[in-house]
C-alpha cells in the first residue's frame, strides 16, 4: 500500500496511506481470524491492480482499487 502511494508523488496520498498502516494491519488480522479465506480475495484483488497498472489499464486499476478499498472499509467500519 505504500509503494502503491508512493508511485502517486503525492505526498498528501502518502502521509495518508503510512497514517493508516498500523490500523490497516490490525484490521488485517482481525479479518483473518474472522475470515481466514478472505485473504485470497485481497491477494487477488493485489495482484490484479499490479497486472493493470503495469498495463497501463485506467479503467481496470480504478475498478480494482474501488472493489478493494470498499470492501477493506466495510471491513473496518464493521469492526469498529
Amino acid at each position: 500500500h505504500i509503494r502503491v502511494a508512493a508511485c502517486t508523488h503525492n505526498p498528501a496520498i502518502e502521509m495518508l496511506v503510512q497514517s493508516f498502516h498500523g490500523p490497516m494491519l490490525m484490521s488485517l488480522e482481525q479479518a483473518r481470524a474472522a475470515a481466514p479465506l478472505m485473504g485470497r480475495r485481497g491477494t487477488d484483488e493485489h495482484r490484479k491492480l499490479a497486472q493493470a497498472i503495469a498495463k497501463r489499464d485506467l479503467e481496470t486499476a480504478t475498478s480494482v482499487m474501488r472493489t478493494h478499498i470498499n470492501r477493506t472499509a466495510k471491513r473496518v467500519k464493521s469492526l469498529g
